[in-house]
């Protein structure tokens, strides 16, 4: 059964403000030592997954809108190395000297950004099926794909993917784990819960690729990059995720000085829905530990 059902977001409040590098959107819930969760495409503060788990183990979850999501306009940070010191005017403007980060699926780039060139911001690093090299390219079919769906028609496609799940969410489901698993649908789809269909449900809803999905598509890292991430890393990732294929996971071990993997036992690229989100949940607040007792990671405004 899926971890994040729950999750506090229908009442969630993001609050925009303006930093030295731009406006930026955001949410901050929970209490005790931060984790900045760099969420992935087609999301915004209001990203579920992941949030239960850490809540749970005694963290506040900071999360920003990612640079042409939600409220977040593009030009605060195109690229993801952009992005990432928009990041940190963001922690400089809260007054937060040191976190946790969690980046996400198409988050990678911004999160292996953020650690290689603000070390001293990042205390761990997770990377959740993150893209740690080129993903999709011009001329790979997908890209064109990608752009065609969520560029200038995205609210379309989402407004239409809303309206089916609505009448027929587990044929949506079935749908979207064609995009996220790469092991045979019908035994995949044997394995998912009426609440796992329900957290995909949730998150089609909470869905919009703004500007921001387009700006990940030309999102890149390197080799030297990763080297220069000092922080311990823990890379979790499915060996059968079909949208990030599980060797950006291997590329970014073979190159991060301090990484390990923990091959998820989950059904592909939502680490929360199916068999194993429980698993993922524990390995990552284990990693991270929580010491509530850390003033500067516990440290944030007395009101939001």
């Amino acid at each position: 059964m899926a971890s994040d059902v729950g999750s506090p977001v229908s009442d969630r409040v993001s609050t925009l403000v303006e930093t030295a590098r731009g406006p930026t959107e955001y949410a901050w819930v929970g209490s005790g030592p931060t984790v900045l969760l760099i969420h992935g495409g087609h999301s915004s503060y209001r990203e579920e997954l992941g949030v239960r788990g850490l809540l749970s183990a005694g963290f506040s979850v900071l999360i920003p809108s990612r640079p042409g999501y939600g409220r977040t306009p593009l030009a605060t940070g195109a690229a993801a190395e952009t992005a990432a010191h928009a990041l940190v005017a963001l922690l400089d403007l809260l007054r937060v000297d040191q976190v946790h980060v969690l980046g996400m699926s198409a988050g990678g780039p911004t999160s292996l950004h953020m650690a290689a060139l603000h070390p001293q911001r990042v205390r761990r690093l997770v990377l959740a099926c993150a893209v740690t090299k080129t993903w999709h390219q011009p001329g790979d079919g997908l890209y064109e794909t990608m752009q065609r769906l969520f560029g200038r028609w995205q609210g379309w496609t989402w407004w239409a993917t809303r309206t089916a799940a609505a009448i027929a969410p587990r044929a949506v489901a079935r749908t979207m784990m064609q995009q996220f698993t790469s092991r045979d649908l019908d035994e995949a789809m044997a394995q998912l819960s009426e609440a796992d269909v329900e957290v995909l449900r949730r998150l089609v809803c909470r869905s919009s690729s703004g500007r921001g999905f387009l700006a990940d598509l030309e999102h890149r890292t390197s080799e030297d990059l990763l080297r220069n991430v000092p922080a311990e890393t823990l890379i979790v990732h499915s060996r059968f995720d079909g949208a990030v294929p599980f060797d950006h996971a291997t590329h970014a071990a073979q190159h991060i000085p301090k990484a390990r993997i923990f091959e998820a036992p989950t059904l592909g690229h939502v680490l929360w829905v199916g068999p194993g989100g429980d698993l993922v949940d524990e390995t990552i607040a284990e990693f991270l530990g929580s010491r509530a007792d850390d003033a500067e990671l516990a440290r944030r405004p007395t009101s939001r």
